[in-house]
């Protein structure tokens, strides 16, 4: 009787890891995506703010910074509200 239950449990354990990484696989290539773009405007900027030419190029960085402010603060939220999803998704299938 236990077998069979630690049986059924791991087969479920089994079946949602395989889903998780199988979910995490597809968003990592978009992720990496992102970095990239991510690290080529750090670039731009960088470079930028060194030259600092004229009071549109530094409004413009002003502007580039808050969007990424903006930015930071949506993955944070998406992470959270990815965590909180499955751990739902967790207790609804035990």
């Amino acid at each position: 009787m236990a077998e069979s239950a630690i049986s059924f449990v791991a087969e479920k354990l089994y079946n949602l890891l395989i889903e998780e990484a199988t979910f995490l696989y597809k968003v990592s290539n978009q992720v990496q995506w992102m970095q990239e773009q991510m690290l080529q405007m750090q670039a731009v900027l960088r470079d930028a703010n060194a030259k600092r030419q004229g009071r549109g190029m530094v409004r413009w960085l002003t502007q580039v910074r808050e969007i990424t402010f903006d930015v930071e603060d949506v993955v944070d939220t998406y992470i959270l509200n990815m965590h909180r999803h499955q751990k739902r998704r967790l207790l609804a299938r035990c």
